[in-house]
């Protein structure tokens, strides 16, 4: 049983057997081998490391499986397993097995500490450690990737060092691994939203707990490079095609390590989904910010509170909902939402946009700027039950307010009818506004928001309707995160029923081109969005 290891197969089959191997001298590793490329080097051995670890009560946490990983300074470990009539031959050249956390890397290791291999026993042994199956079947179908993890060199930033300066300052970040429920993906697009500049100028007075220096951003595209511990690692693998929602200027984060705007950003699971390859991640990139703040203004209770979307499409529950401003990011999303989730669109939008807005799915289009917008609606309701309303756009709240007060409500299955409900998105300036702002029109603008406030509070009492004002994140607190991110998402966009969208603009390359994309955002754009490659 002792006699020469063999060489593996290059296909491992018959998956099913335990690995059972038995060690006999471990030798000191080359001293070529003594580090990593990741500057991490491994101990020498001593009697104490010259055996395996019995691994038998390893269980993975949360049902992940282990992973393989090689130290990148070693020879490659591949086609590590063959399968001969009653045992499994594994040679590790100059390697034993040990299962730790590293610091360099998110998972767990096959360390490369031996001078050299070890040979198998069958199953009957009464000498052979016993691996789970879980690491079995990772290290036929799961291996890792064998590139190194990032240095803080490596990861670059577009920093805002305080409130109100500018530029931004492009230089070195910490790589931060992954923890529980996280991944870190390397960046290969980002996408502006409106509220990363305001933060630069003017600010947003909601947005003062924010740390600094900060890292701006919502919007990515990119590739996994690292998972962290737990369920994460049954969604993601290295290599996976994401896009995803930065939490990093969330007030339920406020960390700069999870902000977009750099090369190796720290995601949620639950706002990260996986794309197709047949989308480019510049077009992908423009859907996570917007995403997140549709669906939680749709199919959150405390909203408008739509059953959740399902891929294949919904059947047809003859409800309506309205989306005012169907053309802008959040609208493009709303609208193919609201449309798999079963629901008839009724959309406004610019007339250069009817055919944009059609293509996303809705059933009817009509020019918000029209003085009979909101008869022309109620007809197109013919008197159906409307859902509620989503109100996008400086002068939306009132023409939605009035058209779900007039139109007729849902009834439950309890025979109750449903609260009529506008979920606001907008403010009653449009942000191009906030951007011009000076230190005297800024008082005017302060005026302007208290009187919309009044306004619109005494408008939905008389109209009978309620309404609150959507933040983007809302959906973390809930199941519903996972369910787009994680469950829907990856197969609608796969379907081709939900397509990224608006059409990106892509106005550069690198970290350095965010804050001249930060500029044309500020200058507005219709039925397209700002986005800068990495």
């Amino acid at each position: 049983m002792h006699g020469k290891c063999q060489e593996p197969s290059s296909s491992p089959t018959n998956t099913g057997h335990d690995v059972r191997p038995c060690f006999g001298y471990a030798g000191r590793a080359a001293s070529d081998e003594k580090k990593s490329r990741c500057g991490v080097p491994p101990p020498d051995l001593d009697p104490q490391h010259a055996a395996l670890r019995p691994l038998t009560d390893i269980t993975p946490p949360c049902s992940e499986k282990l992973r393989l990983a090689q130290y990148p300074s070693s020879p490659a470990i591949s086609n590590l397993v063959q399968q001969r009539p009653g045992f499994r031959t594994v040679k590790l050249p100059r390697a034993t097995l040990s299962y730790r956390r590293s610091r360099c890397f998110p998972y767990f290791k096959l360390l490369h500490r031996c001078s050299r291999p070890f040979l198998t026993q069958p199953a009957a042994s009464s000498r052979a450690y016993h691996l789970s199956k879980s690491l079995d079947s990772s290290i036929n179908q799961r291996q890792a990737s064998p590139t190194p993890p990032p240095t803080m060199s490596e990861n670059q930033a577009a920093w805002l060092p305080k409130k109100g300066a500018y530029p931004l300052e492009v230089k070195e970040a910490p790589y931060t691994a992954p923890g529980p429920g996280q991944l870190v993906i390397k960046n290969a697009a980002v996408a502006i939203n409106p509220v990363d500049w305001a933060i630069q100028k003017p600010g947003i007075p909601t947005m003062s707990y924010l740390k600094y220096p900060a890292i701006l951003g919502d919007d990515v595209a990119g590739e996994v490079v690292a998972v962290g511990p737990g369920p994460v690692g049954e969604l993601f693998r290295v290599g996976d095609r994401v896009l995803g929602c930065a939490a990093g200027q969330d007030k339920r984060c406020n960390d700069a390590v999870q902000g977009a705007f750099q090369t190796y950003p720290v995601l949620q699971s639950i706002q990260t989904a996986k794309m197709p390859d047949n989308i480019a991640y510049e077009a992908a990139c423009v859907l996570p910010l917007a995403l997140s703040t549709a669906a939680s203004a749709l199919f959150l209770d405390e909203y408008v509170g739509l059953a959740y979307p399902t891929s294949p499409r919904a059947e047809p529950n003859g409800h309506t909902v309205v989306i005012w401003g169907a053309s802008t990011s959040v609208g493009s999303c709303a609208v193919q939402l609201a449309r798999s989730a079963g629901y008839d669109v009724i959309a406004t939008a610019s007339p250069k946009n009817f055919d944009y807005v059609r293509r996303l799915g809705a059933k009817a289009v009509f020019d918000y700027r029209s003085k009979t917008a909101v008869a022309d609606i109620l007809k197109a309701i013919d008197g159906r039950p409307c859902a509620g309303a989503v109100a996008l756009g400086a002068q939306s709240m009132g023409p939605c307010l009035d058209i779900v007060g007039a139109a007729p409500g849902v009834t439950g299955k309890d025979g109750a009818k449903k609260r009529k409900f506008v979920t606001q998105i907008s403010g009653p300036v449009n942000p191009e506004a906030l951007a011009e702002a000076t230190a005297l029109t800024f008082v005017g603008l302060i005026f302007q928001f208290v009187w919309f406030g009044i306004s619109t509070a005494v408008r939905a009492r008389v109209r009978g309707v309620q309404y609150k004002f959507v933040w983007g994140s809302d959906l973390v607190e809930t199941d519903l995160a996972a369910h787009i991110y994680n469950t829907y998402l990856p197969a609608a966009l796969a379907s081709g029923e939900f397509v990224p969208a608006p059409e990106p603009h892509v106005v550069g390359h690198g970290l350095d081109k965010i804050q001249d994309a930060f500029e044309l955002c500020k200058k507005g754009m219709s039925a397209k969005k700002v986005v800068v490659s990495l």
